[in-house]
Order: C-alpha cells, then sequence, then structure tokens
C-alpha cells in the first residue's frame, strides 16, 4: 500500500513539473513573439523653448535600428529635426543613441523608459538680412513609451529634452559685425509622437 502510494504522489509531482515546465516554456515563447523588429521610424511633435529668444514650433523624425535583434535594449539611429516661429527656421540633423528598457509588460501592453541622447549639426536663419548661423547640437533626454498592438506600435513623450546649441565663428555668414564671435543658447523640449517597429 506504502508503495503504491508513493508511486502515486511521484507520477502526481512528476506530472507537474512537466506541466510547469510546458507553461514556462510556453510563456517564454510567447514573451518572445510579442517582441517586434529591431528597425523603427518614428516621427513627433512639440514646443520648443529657446531661451532668451522665443517658443517654436517642431516637428521630428528617426530612422532607427536595434543590434540586438528586437526592439529592447541599445539603439542608433539617424535624426532629423525642424522648428519654425516667427523670428527665426532652425534645421539639424544628427545622430541619437540610447536605450528601450522595458519595466512592465503583458499580454496587452508593454511601458519602457528610454535614456538618450543626440548630437549634430544645423542650421538656424533669423531673415530680415540678420544672417545665418550653423550651430553643433548637443541633446540628452529621456522619454517614457507605450508599447501597443503586439509592440508594432508604440506612443511616447519627451518630457525630459534639452538642447545645448554652440555657434562658432567659423560657421556664420552674411550676420551683422556685432553677432561674430563664439556664442551658445540653450532650449527646452516637451515632444510627443508615435513610432513603428518592423524588420
Amino acid at each position: 500500500m506504502t508503495t503504491t502510494r508513493w508511486t502515486s504522489l511521484s507520477s502526481l509531482v512528476l506530472a507537474a513539473l512537466t506541466c510547469a515546465l510546458t507553461l514556462s516554456a510556453s510563456g517564454q515563447a510567447e514573451a518572445q513573439t510579442r517582441r517586434s523588429g529591431p528597425v523603427f521610424v518614428s516621427a513627433g511633435v512639440g514646443p520648443f523653448v529657446l531661451f532668451d529668444v522665443d517658443t517654436s514650433f517642431r516637428l521630428e523624425g528617426q530612422l532607427g535600428w536595434h543590434p540586438g535583434g528586437h526592439d529592447e535594449g541599445f539603439f542608433i539611429a539617424a535624426d532629423f529635426s525642424f522648428s519654425i516661429e516667427r523670428y527665426y527656421a532652425q534645421v539639424y540633423g544628427g545622430f541619437r543613441a540610447g536605450a528601450d528598457l522595458e519595466v512592465f509588460a503583458n499580454n496587452d501592453v508593454a511601458v519602457l523608459l528610454t535614456p538618450q541622447g543626440m548630437a549634430g549639426f544645423g542650421f538656424m536663419d533669423f531673415g530680415r538680412g540678420n544672417g545665418g548661423y550653423g550651430f553643433l547640437i548637443f541633446q540628452p533626454s529621456f522619454q517614457v513609451d507605450v508599447a501597443l498592438l503586439e509592440r508594432v506600435l508604440w506612443v511616447w513623450a519627451r518630457p525630459v529634452g534639452f538642447d545645448f546649441l554652440l555657434f562658432p565663428d567659423t560657421f556664420r555668414w552674411r550676420a551683422p559685425v556685432q553677432d561674430r564671435g563664439f556664442d551658445w543658447y540653450w532650449g527646452y523640449q516637451f515632444m510627443a509622437g508615435a513610432r513603428f517597429n518592423f524588420g
């Protein structure tokens, strides 16, 4: 009788372990399939405040790639932006790098935090004979992403973003004499947009 009980108990434990391992493997496979591809395109809009100048409307686009082969972790991206307001127009391009860090995920939605930075070169035109100004730009920022539709569509907000603009004298043309020499400005952006993952 005792042997029979131990045999039954062993069979029950073995069946439970087998079931648990099967469910775990299935869950991992499902989680893996929920990840989207490593390539993404992103677009965003929002206000940009250039301190001591004015507030402009900014459009931004990115084309990026995750070397890890899916939509999380380290990424690099080509970045393009255009800003306009009544006093000036600004355009710049550069390269962005950062990391998409998942903090929550289930079958329907995922939340990711994205610290990132961008470096590039741009041009600013004040019009009315005030000349053109080339500049170097450095942009540290922090973004919150919400992944939807099996992680193909992401919506994002960037509540923390600062632009540091450096204006070397050699990057200026048609500028008034009094505006010659090295200068720098900084500004704050609040952007929001959408991103599509594929690949």
